[in-house]
């Protein structure tokens, strides 16, 4: 599995393709299919509004073959920093990373919502960031579940907050 895996750094997999079996990478003009060993593809985030100020940091990471990713997270104004360490990736949040990206490509930082989210994906000298002033994004939070799961975030964002 883990060596199928190290080959699945793309985001348009067709279901029940026999050559997908052999060979899953799709180009999807993603960073993340820019990855190489001894890279590091980083998200960061600052969310802001009348009542919260949090700067989150994602990396995500080639090691032994196979895709990692940790998270920090850091609260300036209750000065707590919280992480989560190397969570092997599975090839579905591959996948939540190329619609992360693609749905943040699409964003218009249009709206108005006290609260804005701003993100950067970097990778070597490629970067791109978007921000989100409609209060409507979600992205972030899905592609969070998906590479750490539902239940440890959950864990995370009470012990950011307490």
């Amino acid at each position: 599995m883990i060596l199928t895996f190290t080959l699945i750094i793309g985001c348009n997999l067709k279901q029940n393709d026999p050559i997908n079996e052999k060979l899953k990478y799709k180009d999807c003009n993603c960073l993340i299919d820019k990855l190489e060993p001894n890279d590091t593809l980083r998200i960061g985030s600052l969310f802001r509004g009348c009542f919260h100020y949090n700067i989150e940091l994602i990396r995500i990471y080639m090691h032994s073959d196979s895709l990692f990713a940790d998270l920090i997270s850091h609260d300036p104004i209750r000065d707590k920093k919280i992480s989560l360490f190397r969570h092997l990736l599975s090839p579905s949040s591959v996948l939540a990373f190329g619609e992360f990206e693609r749905e943040g490509r699409k964003l218009t930082n249009a709206g108005e919502c006290t609260s804005t989210k701003s993100f950067i994906i970097k990778l070597n000298r490629d970067s791109l960031k978007f921000v989100d002033n409609s209060c409507d994004f979600n992205g972030y939070s899905r592609l969070k579940d998906s590479l750490f799961g539902k239940s440890i975030m959950k864990k995370f964002v009470t012990k950011i907050r307490d």
